[in-house]
């Protein structure tokens, strides 16, 4: 590889990198604050790839809140740790929009996708994937209640359509049994569903993130 000399421009402290500064280096383009030769504080660090993160950092990784843009389109907006996404944060991409908790850059916790088909799941995440107690509406009405594995309905499940109800049981989306129940609201059957529904809530159903009834900026 041509070796790349860096080319600095900004305020400097005891020889070091301190305060504002723009640092073009092999990879990209840096401008915002240093901290004795580091990158901390709020910046904008845009890559030779076209992906580009603007918010703070620390000690030369992303931290505590910020916005990162791919080349493709998908964009992500919320918090940072250690140079990964994690914790609340806002993900619009090509398979749709996710909303909800981020670990390790994985959709990890409680969260709500509206994918791009129109499908909407509301529940727990793990490693990307709708995996836990969750809900999945889909594009003509019909909803899945219950235990999911790896993105599949896996164990009990209540499905609901526009005329009837019934419990279910799956295995790697496999239907295994399923029992109809009449669709009464006001009878044992109404009392049963909302005996289920309320054991499904998540210990996060009080989030914030999920009382607004529009998405919205997780950072301000």
């Amino acid at each position: 590889e041509e070796d790349f000399e860096e080319q600095y421009e900004g305020e400097k402290r005891d020889g070091k990198k301190n305060g504002k500064g723009r640092l073009v280096f092999k990879y990209g383009v840096y401008d915002g604050m240093w901290e004795n030769n580091m990158m901390s504080g709020m910046g904008r660090l845009e890559l030779n790839t076209g992906n580009v993160y603007e918010g703070t950092f620390k000690n030369n990784k992303f931290e505590g809140c910020g916005t990162l843009r791919w080349k493709n389109g998908k964009v992500y907006e919320g918090e940072m740790k250690n140079g990964n996404m994690c914790g609340k944060g806002l993900m619009t991409s090509e398979d749709g929009v996710y909303e909800g908790s981020f670990f390790d850059n994985d959709y990890y916790g409680t969260g709500r996708m509206r994918f791009a088909n129109g499908c909407v799941y509301e529940g727990e995440w793990k490693l990307g994937m709708m995996w836990g107690e969750g809900k999945l509406q889909t594009g003509n009405g019909v909803t899945f209640e219950g235990e999911f594995y790896k993105n599949q309905k896996h164990g009990k499940v209540i499905r609901t359509d526009a005329k009837n109800v019934y419990s279910e049981t799956y295995n790697r989306d496999n239907l295994e049994t399923s029992f109809k129940l009449k669709k009464n609201s006001k009878g044992s059957v109404g009392k049963f569903l909302s005996k289920v529904a309320s054991s499904m809530k998540s210990k996060d159903d009080k989030d914030a993130l999920f009382n607004r009834p529009k998405q919205t900026k997780v950072c301000t």
